[in-house]
């Protein structure tokens, strides 16, 4: 046939081809739709019957395709199965930043205004933040199949290298930033379910079976009384610290038993997602009302679900509902899905500011510690004492700038210290752990002499940040040569051809950025004085 958006075309007795995606018993890839030729009673499952004459002149019901003695013709409007697009298939990349980026947005209001009434709301929210933990990593892993140690290394660089730092320059602990050991720990149980046994992840019934095992798993660390969970998490300590007043362990157990089954439920949907694309295409490719009807029903179903949701677990206290999270929080949750790629124009669209601050919600959830709020997360920093307003409007600013930059510094340094060889990773972590250990034994000598006074402390990072620079800058100075913006296109080197490197000013090029970003230190650190002399403060509580 040809194609055409409700092209009204006659349709005879002959088998009907159409576009479509792979058929099935072949490896089911999200990233990219096949195209073959199908039956029109295979691909389109909603076709309404036709009906044809018997010799004997009665009627006989039957489905386009089939043979009869005396086909009868009539028009219709069956359109061509959509090819998979990136940017307009179910939960593209576009549309799960947007969907971080406004419950992160709703996240940090939260904080800001102790608003207590809504924690159930924002529990949700964190469900689903899980459940993509399992959904994304399940897909990178079925359709990569990259279970390098590199691979492995720079994931965990992206969740943990900034957090890391924040624990050892603000004297925090790592449970308090509960959400970055919480993915780092569903993203490893996504790894080794994937990695181990790699061979049965394309058997129709082989990563069945492993998840089965993984779901058995589950059930006995969380849903059953073991002593399963204190033997695995035998290093976790039970004495209280920041951000587990009843002792790491028992804070790790309730923050991990609240969402359990969140990122198991992300690999199942991720497992079944070529189907859940093909189903919406297939209902696409439908006459108008058909579409409609097929969607419809399917939608006040799961509303349905979701109001029995809403008037049941949902109204519960915080204490009562955090029982009822892990097996009821995806109700909501795939109700979303559903309704937000109803229709290809859904899918097509997003909100590009939403977007953005999706990209950076780790930065900005790390960050509302110590810059939005501050006493981590306990209390509003002030910089314009009287104006609230105001002061929100500039705090505001400074957070999602500050964060924004952490987001593309920790994306450059993953770039330069963890590249696609295991050998380099190695030696990069090697001389990165290596630098920590010296600056905290650095640390612990001035603290044991007195000299701690915002002064000294401001000197000797300057210095040491002005020494480690110039290490870093020896290493890869031949590097940066080569691949600086002023070789023109008659200076590129050619492998084996000798060519003269691009001269610099290397003196002026060596010593300016760390000389800049002293001046910037030491203007900053006065103003920062000078507010808090004139009050500039905390403000508690919340």
């Amino acid at each position: 046939r040809d194609g055409g958006e409700g092209g009204g075309e006659n349709i005879d007795d002959e088998s009907l081809s159409t576009t479509g995606t792979p058929a099935s018993g072949a490896s089911p890839d999200i990233s990219e739709g096949g195209s073959t030729v199908e039956s029109a009673s295979e691909s389109l499952p909603f076709l309404p019957p036709t009906k044809h004459r018997t010799a004997t002149g009665r009627l006989k019901r039957g489905r386009v395709g089939e043979r009869a003695d005396r086909p009868a013709l009539r028009p219709t409007s069956i359109r061509p199965v959509a090819e998979v697009v990136a940017t307009n298939d179910v939960l593209n990349r576009d549309q799960t930043e947007e969907w971080k980026g406004w419950m992160q947005f709703i996240f940090l209001l939260y904080h800001y205004y102790s608003a207590a009434e809504v924690y159930n709301s924002i529990r949700i929210m964190i469900t689903c933040y899980v459940w993509m933990t399992g959904f994304g990593n399940f897909s990178f892993f079925y359709l990569k199949g990259d279970y390098s140690a590199h691979r492995v290394l720079q994931m965990l660089w992206r969740l943990n290298f900034l957090v890391i730092f924040l624990t050892l320059s603000q004297g925090t602990t790592y449970i308090l930033y509960y959400i970055c050991p919480l993915h780092t720990y569903f993203f490893l149980m996504v790894y080794f379910t994937m990695s181990l046994g790699r061979d049965l992840n394309y058997e129709k019934y082989g990563i069945r079976y492993k998840l089965m095992f993984v779901a058995c798993l589950i059930f006995a660390f969380w849903d059953i009384d073991s002593p399963i969970w204190k033997l695995v998490h035998f290093f976790l300590g039970e004495t209280p610290v920041l951000g587990a007043t009843g002792g790491t362990m028992w804070e790790w157990y309730f923050r991990t038993t609240l969402d359990h089954w969140s990122t198991f439920l992300g690999m199942l949907f991720a497992l079944n997602y070529p189907i859940t694309s093909l189903w919406y295409r297939k209902l696409e490719a439908q006459p108008r009302r058909l579409e409609w009807l097929g969607k419809g029903i399917v939608g006040v179903a799961l509303f349905g679900c979701f109001l029995a949701w809403v008037i049941g677990p949902f109204q519960r206290p915080k204490f009562e509902y955090n029982r009822t999270n892990a097996y009821f929080g995806f109700i909501p949750l795939i109700t979303y899905i559903y309704f937000r790629n109803l229709t290809p124009a859904l899918r097509e669209y997003s909100l590009d500011l939403l977007h953005q601050i999706g990209k950076t919600t780790l930065e900005t959830y790390l960050m509302q510690h110590h810059i939005w709020l501050t006493s981590n997360a306990k209390s509003l920093l002030t910089l314009i004492p009287g104006w609230p307003r105001v002061n929100m409007l500039l705090v505001t600013l400074i957070y999602f700038f500050t964060s924004r930059r952490l987001y593309k510094l920790t994306l450059y340094l993953r770039g330069m210290l963890l590249p696609d060889s295991r050998g380099a990773c190695i030696r990069s972590l090697g001389c990165l752990f290596g630098s920590i250990i010296g600056f905290y034994g650095t640390a612990l000598i001035l603290r044991s002499y007195g000299y701690t006074s915002l002064t000294f402390v401001a000197i000797v990072c300057v210095v040491c940040g002005m020494i480690l620079y110039r290490i870093v800058i020896d290493a890869s100075w031949d590097q940066y040569q080569m691949s600086s913006p002023d070789l023109d296109g008659d200076q590129i080197p050619i492998v084996g051809a000798e060519c003269e490197k691009p001269k610099f000013n290397r003196s002026i090029t060596r010593i300016a950025p760390p000389l800049f970003g002293a001046v910037a230190l030491f203007v900053l650190g006065l103003i920062w004085h000078g507010m808090a002399e004139y009050g500039a403060g905390k403000i508690q509580p919340l």
